[in-house]
């Protein structure tokens, strides 16, 4: 993964307005083969700007791109049925506005910067059930751990 959209996305989502979680699964264990993951998942924090949940998926190669597209149930079967909006992110060249679901945004690198080619309309979200909730929980614990070793 391009250490260059997340960075661009960590520019345009910035705390505390925001705060973001990488590679979330939406489930613990391995109980029935469904493990699916977002690349990015991201809470707004402020009312003003809206309490919402976003699902990214980052793409920075075609062939991914194209891989994504033959399986679009996958992104179901993971974040998208309880997100508010679902954006693919991507490095230049990657995917074509024509390819993108109508449910998914776009935003597409240009220099160190993402720019939204294609908006993502609001979703409807499922509540959160509590195997994505473990999952969410496990992200963050595993994030806190990340921090606290740098910080020894």
């Amino acid at each position: 993964m391009s250490n260059a959209v997340y960075y661009a996305l960590k520019k345009k989502f910035p705390p505390p307005a925001f705060a973001s979680l990488r590679e979330v699964r939406n489930q613990t264990g391995y109980s029935n083969g469904m493990i699916r993951s977002v690349d990015l998942l991201v809470m707004g924090l402020f009312p003003s700007r809206g309490i919402e949940l976003t699902g990214i998926e980052v793409k920075t190669h075609r062939g991914d791109w194209i891989k994504e597209l033959s399986n679009p149930a996958k992104a179901d079967e993971g974040w998208f049925l309880h997100c508010d909006h679902w954006f693919l992110a991507t490095e230049p060249g990657v995917a074509d506005i024509s390819e993108v679901p109508s449910t998914w945004g776009w935003m597409e690198m240009k220099g160190q910067r993402l720019f939204t080619r294609k908006p993502a309309p609001k979703l409807t979200p499922l509540a959160i059930d509590r195997p994505h909730l473990a999952a969410l929980f496990r992200s963050i614990g595993d994030s806190s751990d990340k921090f606290a070793e740098i910080e020894i």
